[in-house]
């Protein structure tokens, strides 16, 4: 997540209900493991950046945070 990079900030992050069809669609993502807490705290607005390895594959901005 912005600004560290994909050598110091990774977690992983899921992403639901994603349209792989199109370039941009409404998704739901949450961190697996780690809390939104600290370094991996999002808000609305927040940018997270999905990579595999170290390759940037998207990016999720988000709109909302709820709390499950």
């Amino acid at each position: 997540m912005p600004p560290e990079s994909a050598d110091s900030g990774l977690a992983s992050f899921v992403l639901r209900d994603v349209r792989p069809d199109v370039l941009v669609s409404p998704a739901k993502g949450c961190w697996l493991v780690v809390e939104n807490a600290g370094l991996y705290r999002i808000q609305p607005g927040t940018v997270v950046v999905i990579t595999e390895g170290a390759t940037v594959v998207g990016y999720f901005h988000v709109e909302a945070v709820h709390d499950e």
